[in-house]
């Protein structure tokens, strides 16, 4: 594994964490490491609140681009590692509201494109957009009004999500316009792992989700669309509202909210090895699972929607959180527990 701080290498680290989630602005790491108080070097590399360019590598892939957040230290008369946490590039859209400067807070006639690339430019972020789905995030949204307290981050995956668009982001940083690839094979069969588990939160499912435009002011149509969820056979209704787009983008928006919801449905594998088919496990790929005792008889594919390694000098271990493909394909799911 490596470890570099503002391109530098940095030898003497332990107890690394690495979180990874597609549906994300950003991923998370943290280590320790033993900070010598007289060393020029640990001086400029612990010291607060410098945001330091951070890049995890490991088996010759690239992990994570990021910044330093946090650290913590302690003083006893045992020495005591610090630990140092921060998260990708991306990371301070989440903790900050778009910028006096990028101001006026409305965006008619502009793009999902667009209005990332304006706020992103203050942060210096790259926008990356996948070419499927390049059509939609250059559609003309007819009026859009950011919030002055809500994050940079909210109001984009507010704006992306009615176009059914997945706001994440690359191992270099950069925010990332996609859909997931949800219908891939499976890179492998785990129902071997060691540890499995499953569970099932109904309370966040219903038997049918719609979501309601109203008409603007700018001439926009009124849109109305509605869904069935054949997962669940007790009548639950659920209705939500969409704040921008055309009523074209209506059934898009029930799509998600369905898919959103099937997030309730949760699987979790547990592997001793941060490698899969010589390569690092990564979210937004496909597994198989077959096990009774979590009430999965049949064979069926699961989504991997977050990778945490966690790795010190005597083990690796990869968790895998899992969801339906479904989730993200915005398909009509289908039932695992047949």
């Amino acid at each position: 594994m490596i470890l570099k701080v503002n391109n530098k290498k940095f030898d003497f680290f332990n107890d690394v964490n690495v979180s990874m989630r597609y549906d994300a602005v950003a991923s998370s790491f943290g280590f320790s490491a033993f900070f010598d108080a007289e060393s020029d070097e640990h001086k400029r590399l612990f010291k607060p609140l410098t945001f330091s360019k951070v890049e995890i590598e490991h088996n010759g892939e690239l992990i994570i681009t990021g910044r330093k957040i946090s650290n913590s230290y302690r003083s006893a008369a045992k020495p005591t590692p610090a630990t140092i946490s921060g998260y990708s590039l991306t990371g301070v859209l989440e903790d900050c509201t778009v910028p006096v400067s990028a101001y006026p807070l409305q965006f008619d006639g502009l793009t999902l494109k667009e209005i990332a690339e304006k706020l992103l430019a203050p942060f210096d972020i790259a926008l990356v957009v996948d070419s499927a789905v390049t059509a939609r995030a250059n559609e003309v949204l007819d009026t859009s009004d950011a919030s002055t307290t809500g994050s940079v981050k909210d109001y984009i995956v507010q704006l992306a999500s009615q176009k059914a668009i997945i706001v994440t982001h690359t191992k270099y940083g950069a925010l990332f316009l996609t859909e997931a690839k949800a219908n891939r094979k499976p890179i492998a069969d785990l129902s071997d792992a060691y540890e499995k588990s499953i569970s099932i939160n109904g309370q966040k499912l219903h038997s049918v989700v719609a979501v309601l435009k109203d008409a603007d002011i700018t001439g926009g149509n009124a849109g109305e669309a509605e869904l069935d969820n054949p997962l669940v056979t007790s009548f639950r209704p659920s209705v939500g509202t969409q704040k921008s787009g055309s009523d074209n983008d209506t059934e898009l928006a029930a799509k998600a909210k369905r898919g959103a919801e099937l997030k309730g449905i949760k699987l979790t594998v547990k592997l001793d090895s941060w490698i899969i088919n010589d390569r690092i496990i990564r979210p937004n790929n496909v597994i198989s699972i077959k096990d009774a005792e979590l009430y999965l008889y049949s064979r069926s594919n699961w989504f991997i929607e977050q990778v945490t390694l966690t790795g010190n000098e005597k083990s690796q271990t990869a968790t895998l959180q899992c969801v339906l493909p479904e989730a993200y394909t915005y398909a009509t799911p289908k039932n695992p527990f047949t």
